[in-house]
């Protein structure tokens, strides 16, 4: 019977994909994946219509996501660190110890190690600091992204 309830209460899956875009990371991630998909499209040998129509899309999908980026997180609140840092140190004043974090396993840290150097292979092949072509960073856009979206996908269904 347990099992029963469980499979009730669990959300549909387009209820679940609803929960995910309807968060920061989640739209972020959607916009991601598509536009990885759609730059890998402008580098496999398609006909010609079908290579200026991906160009044309990931033109696009670049600007949605700059946009939809800078409405949603607007500008960064300095005060903010400044506010933790003091009320850790009135913590410490009064005697308060803070709850440590837990530790993250070796495998998460790995894992994220692996997506920030995938992320960093945009950044270093537009500088010229890595050879890397346009399908060599959409290959990576596109992995960096399945890479974080299980856990982006876990976080939003909460």
């Amino acid at each position: 019977m347990a099992q029963l309830s469980s499979a009730h209460s669990r959300a549909s899956l387009p209820k679940q994909l609803a929960n995910f875009t309807n968060t920061t990371a989640g739209l972020d991630l959607t916009l991601r994946l598509f536009h990885s998909l759609v730059l890998i499209g402008t580098q496999i040998d398609f006909d010609n219509v079908t290579v200026m129509r991906c160009s044309i899309a990931a033109s696009q999908i670049g600007l949605v996501t700059k946009t939809a980026s800078d409405l949603l997180l607007g500008p960064a609140a300095p005060s903010d660190k400044i506010d933790s840092v003091d009320e850790k140190e009135e913590d410490k004043a009064s005697g308060h110890s803070q709850i440590s974090k837990p530790v993250p396993s070796t495998a998460s840290l790995l894992n994220r190690i692996i997506i920030d150097s995938l992320d960093l292979i945009i950044p270093g092949s537009l500088l010229g600091w890595i050879p890397v072509g346009d399908l060599g960073v959409a290959l990576a856009m596109l992995a960096s992204t399945i890479l974080v979206w299980t856990t982006a996908w876990a976080k939003a269904q909460v």
